[in-house]
């Protein structure tokens, strides 16, 4: 059946999931649902009806029932907060978390296009292609770019792109993208990743000198946290992302590349106690 991520009806969900279990377990039934949800049998039934809400105290039970981890669990409890609401605020609100939880389409960069990732101003020009049509003008395309790069490296990466499959030509004979978001596939060499992250820091050093700070947004905080605490950043992190990615497709008329840097390091830490385990 479909991920609940497409759905914005959790009941209309559950009904699916229902009828999926019903076809491929003989005694899944509306009484073994409701034992599994401590719900009434005939209250489960308004509910996939439509008719009637989960009441709040079963959305753990509906979480283990439907097998749903992470992002999915999160995505299944804030469409029921958005299924209930009844005030415009609430329901812009929920919708919008909804849409950072779906997240956007992303296509992935196989290891045997890894050279994308050498040199900066291959994912810049990527980009750019993207804002419009290109007129086939690459010293154009590379004084665009921020520090410009000579035309010579433009028609380098446009050439690269195009061999990648990263960009593709239109009924036209424009380049377009093939995709709109990329992430790097398991197998990309590490060594193409660092050398990108590299120089997307060195970028960030020179922006923090020569951009003005109405074009940009750098800051920075020191904290202290235990090292389990990580785990919960990069959740954040990796949610702030799908919203920054949703953002970007519904963008009327973008006019300008960004590029987000995010740095979680330590600076400090307090020595291990005498006698403590390495797990402790």
């Amino acid at each position: 059946m479909k991920p609940v991520t497409t759905y914005l009806d959790y009941r209309v969900f559950l009904r699916d999931h229902y009828e999926a279990r019903k076809e491929d377990t003989g005694f899944f039934s509306y009484r073994y649902m409701s034992q599994k949800l401590d719900i009434d049998p005939g209250q489960l039934v308004k509910i996939l009806q439509g008719k009637l809400h989960l009441p709040q105290r079963s959305l753990p039970a509906v979480v283990r029932l439907c097998k749903l981890e992470g992002r999915e669990a999160e995505y299944f409890e804030e469409l029921v907060r958005f299924n209930r609401a009844r005030t415009r605020e609430e329901i812009n609100r929920c919708f919008d978390r909804l849409t950072v939880l779906r997240g956007v389409e992303v296509s992935e960069v196989e290891p045997l296009q890894a050279e994308f990732y050498r040199r900066w101003h291959h994912t810049a020009i990527r980009a750019l292609l993207g804002l419009g049509p290109f007129s086939g003008d690459a010293a154009s395309l590379g004084r665009m770019c921020v520090p410009p790069v000579t035309e010579e490296e433009a028609a380098e990466s446009i050439a690269l792109l195009e061999s990648l499959g990263l960009v593709v030509r239109d009924e036209q004979g424009a380049l377009v993208l093939a995709a709109t978001h990329i992430s790097p596939a398991d197998g990309v060499p590490v060594d193409a990743i660092r050398a990108f992250q590299r120089d997307t820091i060195q970028l960030a050093e020179r922006a923090l000198r020569e951009i003005d700070r109405e074009e940009r947004e750098i800051s920075t905080i020191t904290v202290a946290l235990s090292g389990g605490d990580l785990a919960t950043v990069r959740t954040w992190v990796a949610d702030l992302k799908r919203q920054i990615q949703s953002l970007a497709t519904q963008s009327q008329e973008p006019d300008r590349v960004y590029h987000l840097n995010v740095q979680l390091f330590p600076v400090g830490k307090r020595p291990r106690r005498k006698g403590a385990s390495p797990t402790a």
